[in-house]
Formats: C-alpha cells, sequence, structure tokens
C-alpha cells in the first residue's frame, strides 16, 4: 500500500505483494494432491471400462446400443408419465396382459406388443396364439399359447429366441436373470419342466410323477422349485441348477395353486387349504389355515404373500390375509364386501380390485384410497405404493394416489 496525496491507494496488479512463501507452499502441496487424485480416478476409469469391455462384449453391438438408445426414452416417457392411459390392439380371443417394464405387455391371437409408459407402440410381433399367456420378468417376456408347442422370448423391441416344444406347453416363468422354465406335458412322465439359461440353452430337464402347476427360479439362478398336484395332494420339490436330485421335497394335503421365491432362501407355497412358509433348507416357518374357506385370487410380493378368501359366499363377505416370508400375519381382514377379481401386493400396501372399484389397503388396514371404476375391468397390477394399472379390453388406465 502506498499514499498519494496523504491518502492510501491500492497496488496495481503488476505491484502486488507476492503471496507468503507459508501459504504458497501450501496451495502448491494441494494442488499436487487433487492432480494425482485425478490420474488415479482416471486409471480406474480406464481400467473399469476394460473390465466391463471385455466381460460383456456383446453390449457393444449396434442392437445394445440401439436398445439402450430406446430405453432411455421410455424411462424418460415413465418419469414423465405423459399418458393415464395405454391403448393397444383388441383381439376376438381374450389376450394376455401384463405391466412390463413401466408400460404394457400383450400377448394376442395374431401376435405380441409392447407399449412404452406414454401409450407408443414399440414392437409389434406377428404370431398365432389360440389361447394367448404371457410370463414377464424385469427385462424378458415369454409369449405362448396354451396347450400350443411354439414359444418365443422378446425384449421391448424384438424377439429373441423362439422355438417349439416336443409336447404342449402349460406353464412358463422367466427370471430377472434371463433364466426361464416351460411347463409341459410328457410321454414318460405326468408332466416335465425343461429349463433354459439366459443364452436360450436347454441345461435340464426334470420329469416329474406330479402334474405340474408351477415352477419358478431364484433371482440368483441356483434354484428351481417345482409344485405339483399329485394322486395323495401337493408335492414341492427343490432343485439346486444342474443337480438331478431334489435339495428339499414337501408334501402337503391339499390341492397345489402356486410356489414362489419370497427371498433368495425362503419359499411360500400356495394351496386350496392354506399357506405354507419355509427355508430352503427345509425349515418349515409357519402355516396359516384357511378354516374352510375357498380361495378367491392370491398374490406374492417380494418378500409378502396375500389371499382371498370367500369367508361368506351368500352375503358377498371376503377375508384378506396378508403373511410376511416367515408366515407371520400382518394383516386379516375378514369384512371385505364384494367380488374381488384380484389382489396385488407391494412392499407396503395391498391394491384390491373388486367390482366396479380400485382400492389400495394399506398393511395395517388403513384405506389409503379408491377409485370408481368403468364397467369391463379385466385384471390389475400394482406398480408402487401409490400406483396401480387396471386393465380392460382394450386399454390399461393407470390410477395414482399422489395426484
Amino acid at each position: 500500500m502506498k499514499e498519494e496525496n496523504g491518502k492510501p491507494v491500492g497496488a496495481s496488479p503488476a505491484e502486488s505483494t507476492a503471496l507468503p512463501e507459508q501459504t504458497a507452499g501450501y496451495w502448491q502441496r494441494v494442488s499436487r494432491q487433487y492432480r494425482r487424485a485425478a490420474r488415479m480416478l482416471t486409471l480406474l476409469l480406464i481400467l473399469f471400462v476394460v473390465v466391463f469391455v471385455s466381460l460383456s462384449i456383446d453390449a457393444f453391438s449396434y442392437n445394445g446400443i440401439f436398445y439402450f438408445g430406446r430405453d432411455v426414452a421410455a424411462l424418460t416417457a415413465l418419469a414423465d408419465d405423459r399418458s393415464e392411459t395405454v391403448y393397444y390392439t383388441y383381439g376376438e380371443v381374450e389376450s394376455a396382459k401384463a405391466t412390463y417394464r413401466g408400460g404394457v405387455a400383450i400377448v394376442f391371437e395374431n401376435g405380441v406388443e409392447t407399449y412404452g409408459a406414454d401409450g407408443e407402440r414399440l414392437m409389434h410381433l406377428d404370431g398365432s396364439f389360440s389361447a394367448p399367456r404371457i410370463a414377464v420378468s424385469r427385462d424378458y417376456l415369454i409369449a405362448y399359447s396354451f396347450g400350443d408347442n411354439a414359444f418365443c422370448v422378446c425384449n421391448t423391441y424384438s424377439e429373441l429366441f423362439a422355438d417349439t416344444t416336443e409336447f404342449p406347453i402349460m406353464g412358463a416363468y422367466v427370471s430377472d436373470a434371463g433364466y426361464f422354465a416351460l411347463i409341459t406335458g410328457s410321454d414318460e412322465t405326468l408332466s416335465e419342466v425343461l429349463l433354459y439359461d439366459g443364452n436360450f440353452h436347454l441345461v435340464q430337464r426334470f420329469g416329474r410323477a406330479s402334474a405340474t402347476v408351477s415352477a419358478v427360479i431364484s433371482d440368483n439362478g441356483r434354484y428351481i422349485a417345482i409344485l405339483g398336484a399329485a394322486s395323495d395332494g401337493a408335492v414341492l420339490d427343490l432343485f439346486m441348477v444342474g443337480n438331478a436330485e431334489p435339495t428339499l421335497s414337501e408334501r402337503f394335503d391339499a390341492f397345489p395353486y402356486a410356489v414362489s421365491f419370497t427371498s433368495f432362501n425362503t419359499l411360500a407355497v400356495l394351496t386350496d387349504s392354506s399357506i405354507h412358509t419355509l427355508n430352503i433348507d427345509g425349515k418349515s416357518f409357519s402355516s396359516v389355515d384357511f378354516e374352510g374357506a375357498s380361495l378367491a385370487a392370491y398374490s406374492v410380493g417380494d418378500s409378502t404373500v396375500a389371499a382371498v378368501l370367500e369367508a361368506d359366499r351368500e352375503n358377498g363377505i371376503c377375508r384378506l390375509i396378508v403373511t410376511d416370508k416367515k408366515g407371520r400375519i400382518l394383516l386379516d381382514n375378514g369384512t371385505l364386501e364384494g367380488r374381488i377379481s384380484a389382489i396385488s401386493l407391494t412392499e407396503q400396501s395391498v391394491w384390491i380390485l373388486r367390482d366396479r372399484t380400485l382400492e389400495c389397503l394399506s398393511l395395517d388396514g388403513t384405506l389409503r384410497g379408491s377409485f370408481a371404476l368403468e364397467n369391463g375391468a379385466l385384471s390389475m397390477d400394482a406398480l408402487s405404493e401409490t400406483d396401480a394399472r387396471v386393465f380392460y379390453g382394450a386399454r390399461a388406465e393407470a390410477f395414482s394416489l399422489s395426484k
């Protein structure tokens, strides 16, 4: 600082006083540390890219990049929620419909179609399905016709694999990892389950002495659970993939409906008389008896199981039971009125389709919201804690508690 006419005048840039040596040294050390950290992060990024490319080289094909771009657009549409109604092809034969990657997938007599959350048709695949059926996971869908031999595996935009089986297909299941199972007939046993890996190779056959009604694969692809109806009741066998002998076998004195994994090591089995929950090591957690009431609808969530029972058919009273993966009852409501045609579980709620009403209950029994519906509702899927989709013959309507 210098003075001019007795007044202080600021120094010009050229006359600025240099930083003290101690301060300059501190900032130089900080700069060197940042440069060193930047170099290390760059090397780690290069290493990650090299490893990713070497392990997933197929993802860098034209199709892979194309589908990635289309998925980004589809997810953007889902986030924007641009359409509450998705219109799809209506056929003379009742189509099979499912929520798929935020949009809708349908199988009808003349083919397969997928739609984004904004209602845009993303794929049309020609085919012939006299009795359309569909099975979906996070990334894949299987289209087939009940009692026919042909099937195909698709993603949102195209057919990935198509083949025929020796005997008619009675059911299908596809996992998030791409493993899938087909339930077929057989000339040597009552039924057969065909297991395919994520590369669409048939890796194992399971001949069954019972009529298989349900087959599911664990998320990690290590186990397959097969539930069938025998002359003396339900038969459950759990196999480690690759093994011919089951690691777990259970019998239930009832008619079987479904088996599902409720975690990587727990299973739920629904029969016409009870819900059974057990560990893959054979430990039985609990059984919830239906006390003679008929099973009207059911749903299996990621960690919960729900069943709707006709408690009083004459007066139209239903009972709703929800259990956790260890069979502990979370909700038991025996006063629901009307005909319940579908239920769908989320982590903290259960959505109910009955008569001309869509309702959402929390697992403590509190009514979170309800919507009046038009005639003709066929089925329903929960999308989240606050959103659900109702399917009609030629459209799907989205409903949200947050609006």
